[in-house]
């Protein structure tokens, strides 16, 4: 990150630790790639008038396993949906639909990594562990699924090479003054679509916390400012921008991460039972340095950062 931002490490590290105290960076979660578990995931928004309808259809979706997210602003929920199929989502986005009296826009799906390995049933248990606390440390995530600490860590480094699995900051604003963060959809012409996305990154991106173009569809950018006037005068900037039909503007209120259908399939694959295979690797992992404690000193990598 320091060589990204071109800052020194002590200076990033410094500012990651002013977050979590701040509560902007509220906790580390681990997101295993939907693959292994034979979902996809879809992003849509849902667009309201009235707050007292947004606040209902926000206590209605959260019910549904497959909803996944709900990152609320003031005048509409986007929501992370998943499903194993295009039939099976219709019916979730019928169902949402109907709870909701709202009719949702696509904004984009969410492409996962290839994934380089098989996950197993201990594999899955490490995942669930970890699922609400990524920084949780090995030893004891060892002693909730019954292998040690250096098993733990060699199926983790094996993971993480694989791409099976992501650690992710979950932040709000609960607690923070002085930052606004809100949210542009952009709905392009399609005629030279690939101008325009750079053209919008060029304009933004300075002030953008994260955004996302995929070859087709809504282009989403989520942005902050620490004026009140700063989020109208860049909505006119993006509105005018040439190749640009539509432009959708919100403030982001909260983010709600909802235990739902990832949990239970983990669950589920956690409770396979152990092959031979299995059971191999997990006595054959070689020995690292996180094994071996000296007098007196921590362990350094027995945390997932």
């Amino acid at each position: 990150m320091a060589r990204d931002l071109g800052l020194d490490p002590k200076t990033v590290r410094s500012r990651i630790r002013n977050m979590e105290r701040s509560g902007l960076i509220k906790y580390y979660q681990a997101f295993p790639n939907l693959s292994a578990l034979g979902l996809r995931c879809s992003i849509y928004v849902f667009q309201f008038s009235d707050r007292d309808r947004k606040k209902e259809a926000m206590s209605k979706l959260s019910l549904l396993d497959e909803v996944q997210v709900i990152d609320e602003y003031s005048h509409s929920l986007r929501v992370v949906l998943l499903y194993e199929s295009e039939g099976d989502l219709e019916r979730r986005l019928a169902l949402a639909g109907e709870l909701t009296g709202v009719e949702p826009t696509k904004l984009f799906d969410v492409p996962m990594p290839p994934l380089g390995m098989k996950l197993s049933a201990a594999d899955m248990k490490i995942l669930r562990a970890l699922r609400w606390d990524a920084l949780k440390p090995a030893k004891r995530i060892g002693q909730e699924v019954g292998l040690t600490a250096r098993a733990v860590n060699y199926r983790l480094g094996r993971m993480a090479d694989a791409r099976a699995y992501f650690a992710v900051p979950v932040w709000g604003l609960e607690r923070v003054s002085g930052i606004i963060i809100y949210a542009f959809s952009f709905f392009l012409q399609e005629k030279d679509r690939e101008e325009t996305v750079s053209r919008i990154a060029q304009k933004f991106a300075q002030k953008s916390v994260c955004w996302f173009a995929a070859s087709e569809g809504v282009v989403f950018f989520m942005l902050f400012a620490d004026s009140v006037g700063e989020p109208e005068r860049m909505y006119e900037a993006a509105k005018s921008m040439e190749g640009v039909s539509k432009v959708l503007m919100d403030v982001f209120v909260d983010t709600h991460d909802l235990p739902g259908m990832v949990d239970k399939m983990l669950y589920r694959q956690a409770r396979r039972p152990r092959s031979t295979v299995e059971r191999h690797d997990a006595e054959s992992a070689p020995l690292v340095s996180a094994d071996i404690e000296k007098p007196g000193e921590r362990l350094r990598l027995d945390n997932l950062a």
